[in-house]
């Protein structure tokens, strides 16, 4: 069984059947655990369901050869380290060859020169070929190469080699990341001495995401109420609201701002129901010291992350905000927030930066969709709220500076 092609990349995918879906889902653990990703959509990319299918397929006779070339985001996010350890489980050798050209990422040859994609996209790609022996059993061999330049260098080189003439650097992905690309081994450890962000803020999520910032962000609050009032006049058509607002979005699927989750007439319909629209705007930060003012309504928006956000529009707190970089590019990057904070402020998804983290130092009882505090270790102070902050990392934190943390009927603080 010999598989091949280009599969589509699309993270809006068409392909919904539960068979798939399902296939997919062995994706969605690790070392036999969930994921606990908070938000796992590039799972279901139309190029993963494809690679998941390719391989059912060879799983079905037993052997075979699977050669995709696909967006490579696969080969170092994160969230794919499940389809990852998957991968090698499922096939005896594998052979990872990075075309790279990611304008997203910004990404430039070894040496600094410009590197081009090997087809009009802005989203790097690679070839992967995995090979399915039929005697063999147990973790496959990885070999990984890149490839950097002009297109018409790539073409080149594409042209006259094969695996048998490539320069293969094997590695050896490992938990808990798999990687499919060459590791600086000797520092692995020193890295994994340090506390994980996430360990020491157990909630945390990235921060808003509007998808329709043009109507909802303003520097000027008086010009956003004017805008949101205008938005849901009722004297104005639908079509005429879409004509003002959404008229530069004219081509692709969710052209006039409809998307699969949001229409604009419903929106228009919930908003005009709110009496006190001035009640909805908070200040917020949506880039370093860039402050402005959010509608944030969920008719409105489309996540507004209020399991987080609702911690800092209406109490006292101050959050830590950070970075997971996709690319060599960035560097890990933080910030802190007093106010409501855009996925956007320390980090960017769609240039590979990684998304803003939101790690509020406080959590308050009110206003919540979920129980914070079932199993809180902390009591709650006079006003209700328990640190966001992990026992076990404050006690180390306390014994290596030789401060002692305690409760004071308003939260936990440090005392030398």
């Amino acid at each position: 069984m010999v598989v091949i092609g280009n599969p589509p990349y699309s993270k809006h995918s068409a392909n919904k059947g539960k068979w798939i879906r399902d296939l997919v889902r062995e994706y969605y653990e690790v070392d036999g655990k969930p994921l606990g990703e908070r938000n796992p959509k590039w799972l279901q990319d139309d190029y993963v369901k494809f690679i998941r299918f390719g391989q059912h397929r060879i799983e079905q006779t037993g052997f075979g050869i699977l050669a995709f070339i696909t967006n490579h985001g696969y080969l170092d996010n994160p969230t794919f380290r499940g389809m990852r350890q998957q991968l090698i489980r499922a096939f005896s050798e594998i052979y990872i060859l990075d075309l790279h050209g990611n304008s997203k990422k910004k990404e430039t040859c070894p040496d600094g020169s410009p590197d081009k994609n090997v087809f009009d996209i802005q989203q790097g790609v690679t070839l992967g070929v995995f090979v399915k022996n039929k005697e063999d059993a147990g973790q496959a061999k990885v070999y990984h190469a890149d490839l950097y330049g002009a297109r018409k260098d790539k073409y080149n080189i594409l042209s006259c080699n094969s695996i048998k003439t490539t320069k293969w650097e094997m590695i050896q992905p490992c938990s808990p990341y798999y990687l499919f690309i060459p590791q600086k081994r000797e520092l692995w450890d020193e890295y994994d001495k340090h506390i994980k962000a996430t360990e020491i803020f157990p909630l945390n999520a990235v921060g808003f995401q509007t998808h329709r910032d043009y109507l909802v962000l303003s520097p000027n609050r008086e010009e956003l109420d004017n805008r949101i009032t205008d938005f849901i006049d009722a004297s104005k058509t639908d079509d005429e609201i879409r004509e003002k607002y959404f008229s530069h979005i004219s081509v692709g699927k969710y052209a006039k701002g409809d998307t699969s989750d949001w229409k604009l007439s419903n929106s228009r319909r919930k908003l005009g129901k709110i009496k006190k629209l001035e009640s909805w705007i908070t200040k917020c930060i949506r880039r370093p010291f860039d402050f402005q003012w959010y509608f944030f309504h969920p008719a409105a928006v489309d996540r507004g992350r209020p399991i987080i956000t609702n911690q800092l529009i209406y109490y006292p707190n101050l959050a830590l905000l950070w970075t997971r970089p996709m690319s060599p590019k960035y560097e890990f990057s933080s910030f802190c927030a007093t106010c409501a904070v855009d996925q956007s402020v320390v980090g960017n998804k769609a240039v590979g930066a990684g998304g803003t983290y939101v790690g509020p130092l406080y959590l308050y009882p009110e206003r919540n969709e979920e129980n914070l505090f079932e199993d809180s270790p902390w009591p709650a102070g006079q006003d209700g709220r328990v640190p966001n902050l992990s026992p076990e990392v404050v006690e180390e934190f306390a014994n290596k500076v030789k401060f002692e943390f305690v409760t004071d009927g308003v939260g936990c603080t440090g005392s030398a």
